[in-house]
C-alpha cells in the first residue's frame, strides 16, 4: 500500500498547487548528489550536529518538506517505521512526473535514511547554474552517471521555476563586449527583464520553460533550440558541441526522451544506497 499512500497525498497537493510537482522532483536531485540517495536534505539543524543539507545556499528555494512530512505521517499510521524518507522522495519524483503529464517507471525501495548531512558538502557538490556542459558532465561522472544522463535527466527543467539571481548575470553586465548574454534570444531576454529589472524582488520567480510551464514534456529541449534556456547550465547543452546532438536529438523525439529519463531515475535514484542506516519517524530529525 506504500506507493498507493504517497500517489494519494501527492495528487491532493499537485491538485492544490501544480508547481509543487517540481519542487518534489528537485528535492530527490538534491538528495542524491549529496551522500547518496539518503534523505539528508531533510534533515532539520540541530543541536550539536554541524550545519546540515538544508542550510547550503544551493538548497535555500527547495520546497515541498511540509509534503513530504504529510507522507510520512500517512506512512506511519498505516505501517509504522517501515517506510524510509529516502524512498519517499524517490516514490514522490516519480508521481510528480507522472501527475505533470510525463511518464511513469518502476522505483526500486528499500533505501535507508542517513544520519550526515552537511552543507558543506552540498554546497562542494551540488551543480552552480552557470556551469558549462563541461563542469555539468563532470559532476554526473563522480557520481556514476554519464554525459548523456546529465543531458537527459536536466530535461526536468521543463517544468518548475527559478529565481531571477540564477539566471540575472545573463541579463545584465553579461561580458565586457555584452550587456546581455549573446546567446540568449533577444525577445525571450526582453521578457525576462521586464520579469527581473536590475533591481529585482530575490523573491521572483519565473518558469523554466516559458511555453509549457506546467507540461512535462521535450519544449525544454526545443526552447534550447531556439535560444531559450533560462539558465546557463540550460542554454550550454545546445550551444556546446559535444552535447548538442544528444540535445537536439531529445527536441525532435519526445518519447525517446521520456524512456531515456525514467531509465536515468532509476539509475540515479541509486546512487550510494545505504545499507546500513535507519528509517526515521520524522523526516526532519535523526530517530
Amino acid at each position: 500500500m506504500a506507493e498507493e499512500i504517497v500517489k494519494k497525498v501527492l495528487t491532493a497537493a499537485v491538485a492544490r498547487d501544480q508547481s509543487i510537482a517540481a519542487s518534489l522532483l528537485r528535492l530527490h536531485f538534491h538528495d542524491c548528489f549529496v551522500q547518496g540517495c539518503d534523505g539528508s536534505v531533510l534533515l532539520d539543524p540541530q543541536n550539536g550536529f554541524p550545519a546540515t543539507e538544508k542550510q547550503a545556499v544551493p538548497n535555500f528555494s527547495l520546497r515541498g518538506y511540509n509534503v513530504v512530512d504529510a507522507v510520512k505521517q500517512a506512512l506511519e499510521q498505516a505501517c509504522p517505521e517501515t517506510v524510509s524518507c529516502a524512498d519517499i522522495l524517490a516514490i514522490a519524483a516519480r508521481d510528480a512526473v507522472s501527475l505533470s503529464g510525463g511518464g511513469t517507471w518502476p522505483v526500486e525501495t528499500g533505501r535507508k535514511d542517513g544520519v550526515i548531512s552537511l552543507r558543506t558538502e552540498a554546497e562542494d557538490l551540488l551543480p552552480p547554474t552557470n556551469e558549462n556542459s563541461e563542469e555539468l558532465t563532470q559532476r554526473f561522472l563522480d557520481v556514476g552517471l554519464t554525459q548523456d544522463e546529465m543531458i537527459t535527466l536536466s530535461g526536468a527543467h521543463t517544468i518548475g521555476r527559478a529565481h531571477c539571481v540564477s539566471f540575472s548575470q545573463r541579463l545584465y553586465n553579461f561580458s565586457p563586449e555584452f550587456d546581455t548574454d549573446p546567446n540568449l534570444d533577444a525577445a525571450y531576454a526582453g521578457k525576462l527583464k521586464q520579469a527581473c529589472p536590475r533591481n529585482f524582488d530575490p523573491r521572483t520567480v519565473v518558469p523554466l520553460d516559458p511555453v509549457t510551464p506546467s507540461q512535462f514534456d521535450n519544449r525544454y529541449y526545443s526552447n534550447l533550440v531556439n535560444n531559450m534556456g533560462l539558465m546557463i547550465s540550460d542554454q550550454t547543452l545546445h550551444s556546446d558541441m559535444l552535447t548538442q546532438f544528444s540535445s537536439q536529438s531529445n527536441a525532435e523525439d519526445e518519447n525517446m526522451w521520456q524512456f531515456k529519463f525514467a531509465n536515468a531515475m532509476v539509475r540515479m535514484g541509486a546512487i550510494n544506497v545505504k545499507a546500513e542506516g535507519e528509517i526515521r519517524k520524522n523526516c526532519r530529525l535523526r530517530n
